[in-house]
């Protein structure tokens, strides 16, 4: 069977899915392994001591400050970006977040990319500076982020740069039905 099998309609109405996305440069998905108990389980993060073992991608980064965010129901937070800055962004278990990134940078090879990341407990993102990044919670209840930055908050002089959430389209947070 192939598309001339179809009705007429039905042809103008489809189109081949691909799973196959583009990976902003620098960004890494690190898939985390969870070991189920009887009682519950277990994933470990990180290891403050042996990141390059744990995270291979990650050189350079070093632990400055950990940081939770809490995301009230049905928000968006975007977008921003650090010029400093590095990030790991992972969330809790009942946590399930569409994490928008956008490569801002112009001298990247992926310059004006755009990926949406569903965030889960099972995997932690890295972000590297330069990237916008934000989030939105479609769920119902709160949503709790865990980030991890390889430079410190200085509120005196601080290292967060804002653009409106709709700048790539307020159809961009949008849950896609595929």
């Amino acid at each position: 069977m192939n598309s001339n099998d179809l009705i007429e309609h039905a042809k103008s109405l489809i189109h081949k899915q691909s799973h196959k996305k583009t990976i902003i440069d620098g960004v890494k998905i690190i898939s985390l392994k969870t070991h189920v108990t009887e009682d519950g389980s277990f994933t470990e993060l990180l290891r403050s001591n042996d990141i390059n073992h744990g995270f291979a991608p990650l050189f350079d980064f070093t632990i400055a400050q950990i940081n939770r965010s809490l995301m009230l129901p049905k928000t968006i937070k975007a977008w921003h970006l650090h010029f400093y800055q590095d990030e790991l962004w992972s969330v809790s278990d009942e946590t399930r977040l569409l994490l928008g990134l956008w490569d801002v940078r112009t001298s990247s090879p992926t310059q004006d990319i755009t990926m949406r990341i569903p965030l889960s407990s099972d995997m932690i993102v890295y972000i590297p500076r330069g990237v916008a990044h934000g989030a939105a919670n479609h769920m119902t209840r709160n949503a709790e982020i865990l980030y991890i930055v390889n430079n410190k908050y200085n509120a005196d002089d601080p290292d967060e740069y804002r653009m409106s959430w709709d700048a790539k389209g307020s159809d961009f947070w949008e849950l896609r039905k595929e």
